[in-house]
């Protein structure tokens, strides 16, 4: 009688062991990967109205600095809007702003795109912009440096080659190697056709990415894997919803719908 009370009673232990180990390591598994927050400053979703990957919490990959008024950061630079490809950030003139600020616009999952003209200041290296019209706009900031008594005028601009508006990224060696003081502000540059170029000044664009050598996108989404990235030449990938869907496309987000 004990052998068969014992046998049903180890048989009972291991039917509600196998219910619940499941559902230990499905809490184990939310608690590694916690959900990813848009609250930002006020509690409310960002002013940006930021999907995933973008967040304020831990479980965003690409997660982001927000104000008390609910504006989303990059670093200290205003985010303007975030693409399924690019993210649009401000760099507001400032004479003094130390070069060293730009370390923020290279990050783990972003970097900017090589269709960017950065301006500078005080560098031991010139470096002449090879993007149209950027003398005029040179002329202005000299005026007003001049005027701030802040910073001599000796200015610099790093560009990728002219009319090169596909390069990827703008190659952060060439910017360090000119040995300058102060970041100015930047241009971002699109090209409309063969022939014009839009220009837009204070503005500058990142290419972002979710780091990771496999795609972890909705099967609805298409998967742009990107190599050889400015972080240290890992592997990244992003994902778009095909067209017909919405959503950002995510495994981990709200996938397409």
């Amino acid at each position: 009688m004990w052998p068969m009370i014992l046998k049903t009673a180890l048989s009972t232990i291991l039917l509600l062991a196998s219910g619940v180990l499941p559902i230990i390591t499905a809490a184990a598994h939310r608690a590694v990967h916690p959900p990813c927050s848009q609250a930002c400053g006020t509690g409310m979703p960002a002013k940006q109205n930021l999907m995933y990957p973008f967040g304020f919490s831990p479980g965003c990959a690409i997660q982001l600095n927000c104000t008390k008024d609910g504006d989303a950061l990059v670093g200290d630079f205003l985010v303007q809007s975030a693409s399924p490809d690019t993210v649009v950030i401000t760099i507001e003139a400032k004479c003094d702003r130390p070069f060293g600020s730009i370390e923020q616009l290279y990050g783990s999952n972003y970097a900017p795109m090589g269709n960017n003209a950065i301006l500078l200041n005080n560098c031991t290296k010139a470096s002449p912009c090879d993007v149209a019209t950027t003398q005029v706009i040179q002329a202005q900031f000299r005026s007003l440096c001049e005027r701030s008594n802040k910073t001599n005028t000796s200015m610099s601009c790093l560009s990728e080659e002219a009319n090169n508006y596909n390069t990827t990224f703008l190659n952060r060696r060439s910017l360090f190697a000119l040995g300058c003081e102060y970041f100015l502000s930047s241009i971002s540059a699109e090209e409309l056709n063969n022939v014009s170029v839009s220009l837009d000044f204070q503005m500058l664009q990142l290419v972002w990415w979710v780091n990771g050598d496999r795609c972890e996108c909705s099967q609805d989404a298409n998967c742009v894997r990107l190599s050889g990235l400015p972080n240290g030449g890992g592997n990244g990938f992003r994902c778009k919803c095909r067209d017909g869907f919405l959503g950002e496309g995510f495994l981990a987000g709200t996938g397409c719908c």
